[in-house]
């Protein structure tokens, strides 16, 4: 599955819970930070980002750097390469 049908699988779910809101973080732009997460939305107040990967890929170092920001901000900052992975670690931070 390439990262758009994942990332859109991730949105759409996301999107489907009440108190949520998430959109696509469009890159590229003069406006938007290199490395920034794919994903970035609210949830019963509190801010998530997601950089999203294709299986067998990682993030870069810089997208590693740019999750720690989010999350020493107070944000949950995670990775996924797939919709179970997203529910997994949302589960697991105690926010489903």
């Amino acid at each position: 599955m390439n990262e758009s049908k994942i990332t859109n699988n991730i949105l759409k779910w996301l999107n489907s819970l009440q108190y949520c809101k998430a959109e696509k973080l469009f890159n590229g732009g003069m406006f938007v930070k290199k490395g920034m997460p794919d994903i970035y939305g609210c949830m019963n107040g509190r801010m998530f980002v997601i950089e999203v990967k294709v299986v067998g890929k990682a993030p870069t170092e810089l997208q590693y750097k740019r999750l720690k920001e989010w999350q020493e901000a107070g944000a949950l900052a995670i990775w996924a390469n797939s919709l179970e992975v997203a529910q997994m670690k949302f589960k697991n931070a105690g926010w489903l």
